[in-house]
């Protein structure tokens, strides 16, 4: 290296100049660079698929399905039968039919409130419970927006236990239409049973509807759609 002080050469083991004695330099060392962590390898970034959110045992949704309008169109055509005739009382003379001195037919409206719609003799005395309490749940069934299958079922099921017990539910001069032996008898007419099946059809299109709103219930729980 060279002197700083007087320029002479000194050698590289001398620490003092052997011209002026000066103290030799210390020899620039290169600058140190910070050493860098190595870099990790790059990991894949993990995303989990959505966890579905806890669902409600019981729940249907609001969305009404097909099935739920066509349930409410046949209800309704169950209450305009009412205004059909459903029974018919006759006399049995002899093992023949006979007509009474006036048709006595007795419309699903009459066997509600005992009201004669036709002048047909119909009186206060010949109206049924069952058959109110079936028009009072084909009409519930109508306006309720879930729970049809189960109204319209049992307004269904008031019919036809009217149906079973009718010849001990009517009585002619204190007795009942079964005491007469066959004297009396009365015929359903086919709005009735029509009446009938229209409920049950009513009430398997609500279990339906029932159906399919508790699986998009638990779709939207889930999904959140």
């Amino acid at each position: 290296m060279i002197c700083k002080y007087c320029g002479q050469f000194i050698e590289d083991d001398k620490r003092f100049c052997t011209n002026c004695g000066a103290p030799a330099a210390a020899p620039a060392s290169a600058p140190v660079q910070p050493q860098q962590p190595a870099p990790f390898p790059q990991q894949p970034v993990f995303r989990p698929y959505p966890q579905p959110m806890p669902v409600k045992k019981k729940g249907v949704s609001k969305t009404k399905t097909v099935f739920f309008w066509a349930s409410k169109f046949t209800v309704v055509l169950a209450i305009m039968m009412f205004m059909l005739p459903f029974i018919k009382f006759s006399l049995n003379s002899g093992g023949i039919i006979a007509a009474l001195s006036k048709p006595l037919e007795m419309t699903g409206r009459e066997l509600v409130f005992g009201l004669d719609d036709t002048d047909d003799n119909a009186g206060n005395d010949l109206n049924s419970p069952l058959i109110l309490i079936s028009a009072v749940a084909a009409v519930v069934a109508l306006v309720l927006p879930r729970g049809g299958e189960w109204l319209s079922g049992i307004s269904a099921a008031m019919m036809y236990l009217f149906y079973k017990s009718a010849d001990e539910s009517y009585t002619f001069n204190g007795k009942k239409i079964s005491e007469y032996n066959g004297a009396i008898k009365i015929s359903f007419e086919p709005a009735f049973y029509a009446c009938i099946g229209v409920l049950l059809l009513a009430t398997v299109l609500a279990a339906v509807d029932h159906y399919k709103r508790k699986q998009m219930f638990i779709s939207e729980q889930t999904y959140g759609y």
